[in-house]
């Protein structure tokens, strides 16, 4: 894993991902298609997909959204478990970036009910979460997590996992 640019921060990051991007109301359980795929020449030659973000927080929608349309992936954002859920009743994405701290379901019982289905046992479930200890992160890879990164990460941290995931 190469180094994170030091002089690039997760707030540094998020607040240049705000213009242009928006969401469902949080009181909302509808999906929202944050950006559609565009060819770039660094991912040009990775196929599009589809990365389903679940966050009940705006601005770490924006955050991840922001740095996955650097990627040429879809991305569909969430804010819940239970809206994961029925959005994936008629949609099946190539990977998920799930928090674990969440209103309602959390993303390590979305992940457990993930695991438990046939249709989505297969698809890779990135953790990014606030929740740092050493048996968080083991828990969070006992559920069924293929990758747990710890909030505030470095933004290449996201893109090299995401990029591993869908190799």
């Amino acid at each position: 894993m190469s180094a994170p640019n030091s002089s690039v921060t997760h707030s540094a990051v998020a607040s240049s991902l705000t213009a242009g991007f928006s969401t469902a109301n949080a009181a909302t359980t509808r999906p929202t298609l944050v950006n559609a795929p565009q060819k770039s020449a660094p991912d040009a030659a990775m196929p599009s997909k589809i990365v389903l973000v679940v966050d009940d927080s705006r601005a770490e929608q924006r955050l991840i959204a922001g740095l996955l349309g650097h990627l040429n992936v879809e991305v569909v954002v969430v804010d819940s478990g239970e809206a994961a859920l029925a959005w994936l009743a008629d949609h099946m994405p190539d990977l998920m970036v799930i928090d674990v701290v969440m209103p309602g379901m959390s993303g390590f019982d979305l992940c457990r009910q993930l695991r438990s289905r046939p249709a989505t046992e297969k698809v890779p479930v990135i953790f990014c979460t606030s929740k740092n200890q050493d048996f968080d992160r083991f828990w969070g890879l006992r559920q069924g997590g293929s990758a747990y990164l710890t909030k505030p990460f470095a933004p290449q941290e996201l893109i090299e996992a995401v990029r591993s995931c869908l190799a």
